[in-house]
């Protein structure tokens, strides 16, 4: 019973010995935990990403954070001094594309630290810039100084914004435009006609993006459309009596059969008339010439009236010819230069010429007749140059 008495003894001795370790050892866990939970960690961090780069934000509450650990992808580190309630930015760069998470922690000057706070963010590099398109350009089209361009669709997952536009103005100084992605038409009125314009596309990968990333430059010089001057509700340059001469058209001689005037009509406006006293006409010719982009074209001729006949010599015709200046009468069905004709009679007071232009060059559109003098005539009420 004694050497019972004795066992027990030594049993609570060391029972107790046993908790009295453990609550020391608990009270010093106790104690560290305290101490990192007593330093404020970082608050609303945010990692912007860019091009082979992130940007770290956050903000320091606690006055006794001293510093600032910044650790990724298990491998890299880097210390921040810090002042109290601060707000850290710091430029992380040399990083591969594809996403990379970023651990966090304030430490205070005794050395603790605060909870880890972690966040990711994907890095864009090479693969994501090759895969980047321009935005497809659908038609561009100038008229004098005006410039006309339409973009098509482009894919909006991508993160793009919207076209950069740069190009020369009347004045020779150069502008810049920016379309926005959801806009597809673009008007410019000072185009310097003949110049070069270039355009590149943006995109930002995500709302957090420190960078805007661009394709390369497109430059496109702008389809010229030509545009017929005076080519209604027709005006005169001269004016004798009842006839004159057609303002913005070129007129030859043989026109001229009312005493030196002819092709313009104070009562029909543009008109070539012969007979009822007036001489016949031998290939007489009204015609402009513009420049013309390549393209496809329709020419529309309306007439107010006219009584012209299949059975008369020689005719009245509508010619659209690559050259300056128009053929003879005779010449139209075979000159090469002829890109589209029409022979005008009284059946039909509406023509419509189609054509087509390979290149930028000048085009000379207007008519030809040779009409005897028993009495022809033909009044225009309207030309138009109308894309095909």
């Amino acid at each position: 019973m004694k050497h019972l008495s004795g066992y027990l003894l030594i049993l609570l001795t060391l029972i107790l010995t046993l908790g009295i370790f453990s609550c020391e050892k608990d009270d010093y866990d106790s104690l560290l935990n305290n101490n990192a939970s007593k330093v404020g960690k970082v608050q609303s961090l945010i990692i912007m990403s860019g091009q082979n780069r992130v940007l770290v934000e956050g903000i320091i509450e606690d006055p006794n954070v001293s510093q600032v650990s910044i650790s990724w992808d298990n491998t890299d580190s880097i210390m921040l001094p810090v002042n109290a309630q601060d707000t850290i930015r710091k430029e992380i760069g040399n990083l591969e594309e594809g996403l990379h998470v970023f651990n966090v922690k304030t430490i205070d000057a005794n050395g603790n630290s605060s909870e880890v706070v972690s966040a990711g963010a994907e890095v864009f590099g090479s693969n994501y810039i090759n895969s980047l398109v321009n935005r497809p350009l659908e038609s561009s089209m100038l008229i004098d100084s005006t410039l006309e361009v339409s973009f098509g669709m482009i894919d909006k997952t991508t993160g793009v914004i919207g076209t950069e536009f740069i190009y020369e103005d009347t004045s020779g100084e150069t502008e810049k435009l920016f379309l926005d992605v959801n806009r597809n038409n673009l008007n410019v009125t000072d185009f310097n006609s003949g110049s070069t314009y270039k355009y590149r596309t943006a995109f930002i990968p995500s709302t957090l993006a420190l960078d805007t990333i661009y394709t390369d430059y497109a430059s496109v010089t702008p389809f010229q459309f030509p545009v017929l001057k005076n080519a209604s509700s027709f005006e005169a340059s001269e004016v004798n009596g009842r006839w004159g001469i057609l303002a913005d058209w070129i007129t030859n001689d043989a026109i001229k059969n009312h005493d030196g005037y002819g092709g313009w009509d104070s009562r029909n406006g543009f008109n070539v008339e012969s007979g009822w006293g007036a001489p016949s006409i031998v290939n007489g010719k009204i015609y402009q010439t513009v420049t013309a982009g390549p393209t496809d074209y329709t020419l529309e001729v309306v007439f107010n009236a006219n009584n012209y006949s299949e059975s008369d010599e020689g005719g009245y015709y509508i010619v659209v010819a690559k050259v300056e200046g128009l053929p003879d009468v005779e010449d139209i069905p075979t000159a090469p230069e002829v890109l589209g004709y029409e022979r005008v009679t009284s059946s039909n007071m509406t023509y419509d010429i189609d054509f087509t232009v390979d290149e930028t060059t000048l085009i000379s559109i207007g008519i030809v007749t040779t009409q005897d003098d028993s009495g022809r005539y033909g009044p225009i009420k309207s030309f138009e140059i109308l894309p095909n």
